[in-house]
């Protein structure tokens, strides 16, 4: 909407340089430690499917592909990136949605409703979490 301006950037014209360079900081901040999180889920999402590994070094992995993408920073090879996180994605969705299914659920396993509503939400989020956010548009 701001042909590329960003809010760091309205601090400046704003507040002054000190608040931009506080911005800054924040972004970058925000930028390692989502990175990390997401690195973190994705290794564990794959440990599921594929114990073999550690989940540790799943996380290796993982980050040494998405690091590529800071050595070929092209909007293009980003794009390539996103589609296929979205695959990828959706496949562990699907798969562990399906596997579920075929092999049904240990012996002895009790379910029961939320106790407080704040647990109802917890639940809402996991299932939106597991086929919404990015896998949604595919």
């Amino acid at each position: 909407g701001f042909g590329g301006l960003q809010w760091f950037e309205v601090l400046d014209g704003l507040l002054g340089p000190k608040w931009k360079a506080i911005g800054l900081a924040f972004n970058c901040t925000f930028l390692v430690f989502g990175s990390v999180i997401q690195l973190i889920g994705c290794a564990s999402n794959i440990y599921y499917i594929d114990d073999k590994l550690d989940k540790r070094t799943w996380t290796y992995i993982f980050g040494a592909c998405c690091a590529t993408t800071v050595f070929i920073p092209s909007f293009h090879n980003y794009r390539v990136w996103s589609f296929l996180g979205l695959g990828m994605t959706t496949y562990t969705a699907w798969y562990l949605t399906i596997a579920a299914i075929v092999h049904g659920q240990v012996e002895g396993v009790t379910h029961s409703g939320p106790q407080k509503l704040v647990l109802y939400f917890t639940g809402a989020t996991n299932i939106l979490y597991t086929f919404g956010g990015h896998a949604v548009t595919v």
